[in-house]
């Protein structure tokens, strides 16, 4: 027995009541057979008489309530004995006198610590077995905070819920409005398309303030990229439509502003289409801004800076209608404004990409249209190098390509205005070759047609400003064929063209000049000094309107200067004109140190001349 406990492990309590329960519950069960047979009642001893073996005898009821009371206290049992207890005796059964209690006091504090819930010394203490001592010496406080704990994780996931659903609500809503916009714009684009070709500045103007207004208006969670570029595509727009009817004042911040931003949104990485179309509609409003200021320094450049931007995506694969028309534009402003050579060049890269949209086969009206456009172009710049079989056949090419799109499409107005431009042209070479007559139907027919074209398009001062000059040179062949009355009669028409249409300027003081010019010559001093006054006027009011620098207006009135000095001349005043060429001449000097501006430079060459000349017609 010594042996046996020094050397065997003893059995947990537990473990030992576990198996005795599991020997009772392999006992046979109520009402089973037994191993040995009961003689029945009645039956004989020793195998006498007729007695029988049963299969086994049923318990009574009392016996099943006994049994089943006795397993319910095993188990019980057992599980008050698991963890603690079980430590307890086994702490008290250790084979080494150093591992059990000291003393029966020992023990009997260890059975307090478990009675209490708390750790007892006979186990090893960890964290979960001490949480669990705690929670069940403290339910009730444990219980209010896992319920408040509760609570807080429900809440949390409640409003993890609703953000995650409102963060959808919030993406949906964003890509439903980015589809709207996007659809939107699409229409507008359609609008614009339709409406600028037949010269409804005015509705253009109000579609593009009304899509300003509704970005300008959204809140800043609402703003994306997207709708930042849609914003500054209209303000292009507007900007665009605004100075070509020529309201610069308000034409020119809103271009700058668009460019401005539209850049930014190109240097941040964004290189879409879309992007690039609208800083070269805000470039090109730049452009007119500039061309009705008539700032000769500024007109080419926007115009480059634009075509940079847009030639990538229009010599691209994916380039789209928009693209490439817009590319053409570009080359035909630009052309008639470098040398002849360089135009002919940008002409024929427009006119191909033209050509691929369908102009020729009338498949693209507008293509078409801008096509005939940039052909007159072309052939101006064909006359200008003597190449004149070129030109001419490029000219009757250009009128059957014109004639298709106003056949097609009637209040197609660039359609409508390209007649003039070959009837003007024309009316130029035949007065370079001195056949005045034709020259003088040629401007009649251009004259014609520019008044068809500003019936349908008042608002266009440019196209006004067209047709007081065909007026203008119209009169100017009558005075050289000694038709004088009938050449000042149309001269003051072209000039109440400019007044009329808020013009005055535009041809800058060319009718008022050849007025005064032309009475002086007459005889007529008063008349003559009454047009110079008008010139002058006209000039002034022009720069103001426009908000013109003081440079360039000091600019655009040497010309003035040097007719006025022709008409002293013509009145006999050749000592007071020395005097005003000398002082015309050292400006002249002066604004040409530092220009390196090709055709300001020739401008300043040429009025030198004429103040020089000026000063040497007395001797």
């Amino acid at each position: 027995m010594r042996k046996t406990i020094r050397e065997k492990e003893p059995v947990r309590p537990s473990t030992k009541l576990t198996m005795e329960l599991t020997r009772l519950g392999n006992a046979p069960a109520p009402g089973a057979v037994t191993g040995a047979p009961r003689v029945s009642r009645g039956a004989t001893p020793r195998g006498r008489g007729p007695a029988t073996p049963e299969a086994g005898v049923v318990p009574t009821e009392e016996e099943v309530r006994a049994s089943s009371r006795r397993l319910l206290r095993v188990k019980e049992t057992i599980h008050q004995l698991k963890g603690d207890l079980d430590w307890i005796v086994m702490k008290c059964l250790e084979k080494d006198r150093a591992r059990r209690y000291d003393t029966a006091n020992g023990l009997a504090a260890d059975l307090k610590r478990h009675l209490n819930n708390e750790p007892v010394l006979a186990r090893p203490a960890s964290a979960a077995y001490k949480l669990r001592k705690a929670f069940r010496r403290n339910k009730l406080a444990f219980t209010a905070a896992g319920a408040v704990a509760l609570a807080l994780i429900l809440g949390m996931i409640g409003t993890t819920v609703g953000l995650l659903r409102a963060k959808r609500a919030e993406t949906l809503a964003l890509q439903t409005r980015s589809e709207a916009e996007k659809l939107s714009n699409f229409m507008l684009d359609d609008f614009y398309a339709e409406l600028e070709p037949s010269g409804k500045f005015e509705t253009v103007a109000k579609l593009a303030k009304r899509a300003m207004a509704y970005y300008e208006a959204l809140p800043p969670s609402l703003r994306t990229p997207e709708s930042q570029r849609n914003q500054a595509m209209a303000q292009a727009r507007l900007a665009l439509v605004t100075a070509q009817v020529g309201d610069v004042p308000t034409a020119t911040p809103l271009a700058d502003q668009a460019v401005t931003q539209l850049e930014q949104m190109r240097q941040r990485g964004d290189t879409t289409e879309g992007t690039a179309y609208a800083l070269s509609l805000a470039i090109r409003a730049e452009f007119f801004c500039n061309l009705v200021v008539r700032d000769m320094r500024l007109q080419a450049a926007p115009l480059r800076r634009a075509l940079e931007v847009v030639r990538p995506l229009a010599r691209s694969n994916q380039a789209t209608r928009r693209i490439k028309l817009e590319y053409a534009t570009l080359l035909n402003l630009l052309s008639n404004r470098e040398p002849y050579e360089q135009a002919v060049s940008d002409c024929q890269e427009a006119l191909d990409i033209l050509a691929g949209l369908g102009a020729r086969e009338f498949s693209d009206l507008d293509a078409a249209a801008a096509w005939a456009d940039t052909a007159s172009l072309q052939s101006m710049a064909l006359f200008g190098l003597d190449r004149v079989e070129e030109a001419e056949r490029m000219l009757r090419e250009v009128e059957k390509i014109a004639e298709g799109v106003i056949e097609r499409r009637p209040d197609h107005l660039a359609a409508k205005a390209i007649p003039a431009s070959i009837a003007s042209l024309r009316a130029t070479i035949a007065v370079i070759r001195f056949r005045d007559d034709d020259a003088m139907q040629e401007f009649q027919k251009s004259r014609q047609a520019l008044a068809e074209y500003v019936r349908f398009n008042p608002s266009d001062l440019n196209g006004w400003g067209n047709v007081a000059w065909m007026d203008h040179c119209r009169a100017a062949l009558l005075y050289r064929s000694g038709r004088v009355t009938e050449a000042l009669e149309l001269a003051r028409a072209a000039a109440r063209i400019d007044e009329k249409y808020r013009n005055a300027g535009w041809n800058g003081e060319g009718p008022w000049v050849a007025i005064a010019r032309w009475e002086a010559q007459r005889g007529n001093r008063a008349a003559a000094a009454e047009a110079r006054r008008e010139g002058k006027r006209a000039l002034e009011a022009h720069a103001e309107r426009v908000k013109m620098s003081e440079d360039i207006l000091n600019f655009h009135r040497e010309p003035g200067r040097h007719d006025e000095r022709q008409v002293m001349l013509a009145s006999g005043e050749a000592a007071a004109v020395l005097g005003l060429a000398r002082e015309s001449l050292a400006r002249l000097e002066k604004g040409l140190k530092g220009e390196d501006h090709p055709e300001l430079v020739g401008i300043f060459t040429l009025m030198k001349r004429q103040a020089l000349a000026d000063m040497t017609w007395q001797r």
